[in-house]
């Protein structure tokens, strides 16, 4: 069974915070070869990018830390699709609902591969699983 996994899923596999437990069962699933995961290319920039915020502007972990986290996250090698390939469903999805690209990104590519889309990002499930249902939250 394949998903669609975004960033607010993957920061749970390396930073304890709620519902990490359920996303460490879906990381211990695709390293077991029962799921399969995908994302957008941008997954990796979010990633870093929350890994950063969390070491050098908040201060909630060590940059060393954060530089295992990261490297570790890049050796899970998810399959990602390029987000030139997703752009022009992504912005048409992101104008229609009034919703960032990036999670538009995401979108598409559930839409694409007709899976499900699985996010702990509650505004992103509760504002759009009306219109997309295969947003699922984690």
């Amino acid at each position: 069974m394949g998903y669609v996994v975004d960033a607010s899923v993957a920061v749970k596999w390396f930073i304890p915070e709620p519902q990490s437990d359920r996303a460490a069962f879906l990381l211990a699933e695709y390293r077991t070869h029962r799921l399969d995961f995908i994302a957008p290319d941008v997954l990796i920039a979010e990633v870093g990018n929350t890994l950063w915020k969390r070491s050098v502007l908040r201060g909630e972990i060590a940059f060393s830390d954060a530089q295992a986290m990261y490297r570790d996250f890049i050796d899970l090698r998810i399959p990602l699709r390029s987000s030139s390939v997703l752009a022009e469903q992504a912005l048409a999805i992101a104008v229609a609902h009034h919703h960032s690209l990036y999670d538009a990104l995401y979108i598409a590519l559930a839409l694409e591969r007709k899976c499900d889309l699985i996010s702990a990002d509650r505004t992103l499930v509760t504002k759009l699983s009306k219109a997309f249902p295969l947003l699922r939250l984690l």
